[in-house]
């Protein structure tokens, strides 16, 4: 009965309204009290995309909950059913509320243009293949870095005998990048590196500034592309936007599904997902997990981190904080991200032949049964 009425309400939907998410307006649907919050909404709307209209509503219609324009929901709740009817097309903006609010402003702009994100696959694939191909003709092993405190000591080590993957703030210092000379950066976070505060935006001043020195890869989530094709249009060609799937798990999840996994923290969702589809063997630094003294998530390396613009990020985003580091438990993201869950997936990664090996100690538990002393 439930999928008789799913294919009736899809077929009355289709027949009375257009399936076109290229309209540029948007529903925003509020029932707060404080129009600060809603106009404060609209206002990073703009930053990201300037031509949105944002049509302002109390509640939704009938036809708003059957038809195929775009929700934003600030301080108000949709139905079960509405949901359903509209999954995928509603975003929750509120930044009070929703600790995910970063993440929903890219996943609208998505799915606003999806035909193209769709187009754009096949193309991608085939070129990170060849980039795989080519650089498996030099190496046979894999370094990725993290931003930990132990990065400032890289500058010590040799890396040419790798492919060379970093994540997102090394951008930060020069020398060290150049020293290293990276094949990929990645970076994943909708709120330090894509947002619309001064840490996301020194970030991308820097990025593009590294960018200029190397030849580096940037790999991301796809739903970050019709932001960063906007701001980054000078490497176009070096922009490898990969699709999310459902899956929470990386082995040989890019060769067979090109996706990457639905999880947080660059590490699970970037950094090995990516290593292990280039290589079998991979070594991890930088990776220093969060010491009983550190704040908020963990202690990054004051050379690579915008440690003094990080206030502001919590005050735009203080649902974020909230949620991932309460007071009361602060560890609760590290234990989340970082603990059974990292160590299943590489567990079944290693059953299949690949290696892990941490370079240097961490207070991460998953990657110090890894550490392999010299």
């Amino acid at each position: 009965m439930k999928n008789i009425i799913k294919k009736a309400l899809f077929l009355i939907r289709s027949t009375l309204f257009k399936n076109d998410t290229q309209v540029r307006t948007i529903i925003l649907v509020s029932s707060l009290d404080n129009q600060s919050v809603v106009d404060n909404v609209k206002m990073r709307l703009r930053f990201f995309d300037q031509d949105i209209k944002i049509d302002q509503k109390h509640s939704l219609s009938l036809a708003d909950k059957f038809n195929y324009k775009l929700i934003i929901c600030v301080g108000y709740k949709v139905s079960r059913l509405v949901g359903k009817i509209k999954y995928g097309s509603i975003f929750n903006l509120d930044y009070n509320d929703n600790y995910l609010d970063g993440w929903d402003y890219h996943k609208l702009l998505a799915k606003m243009e999806e035909k193209e994100r769709i187009a754009n696959r096949i193309n991608i694939r085939s070129k990170l293949a060849d980039i795989k191909s080519n650089l498996q003709t030099q190496f046979d092993k894999t370094y990725i870095l993290g931003t930990g405190p132990s990065l400032e000591k890289a500058i010590d080590r040799d890396w040419s005998d790798g492919i060379r993957i970093v994540s997102n703030t090394i951008v930060k210092d020069k020398e060290l990048w150049n020293h290293i000379n990276p094949h990929f950066i990645v970076a994943g976070d909708a709120i330090y590196h894509y947002g619309n505060s001064e840490f996301a935006k020194s970030f991308r001043r820097d990025l593009a500034k590294r960018l200029e020195e190397t030849e580096t890869y940037f790999l991301f989530q796809e739903y970050y592309w019709p932001f960063l094709k906007k701001v980054f249009p000078e490497f176009h060609d070096r922009m490898l936007p990969i699709p999310v799937g459902e899956t929470i798990t990386f082995n040989n999840l890019i060769e067979d599904r090109f996706e990457l996994p639905d999880v947080g923290n660059v590490l699970n969702s970037l950094l090995l997902p990516l290593s292990s589809y280039l290589s079998n063997h991979i070594h991890l630094w930088g990776f220093d997990g969060r010491s009983p003294d550190d704040k908020l998530f963990w202690k990054n390396s004051d050379k690579h981190f915008y440690n003094d613009l990080v206030p502001e990020l919590q005050k735009l985003h203080p649902a974020f904080f909230d949620t991932l580091v309460p007071k009361d438990n602060p560890e609760k993201y590290v234990l989340s991200a970082h603990g059974d869950s990292l160590d299943l997936m590489l567990i079944d990664a290693e059953s299949s032949g690949k290696t892990f090996e941490m370079m240097h100690p961490s207070y991460t538990k998953t990657l110090m049964k890894r550490y392999k002393p010299l």
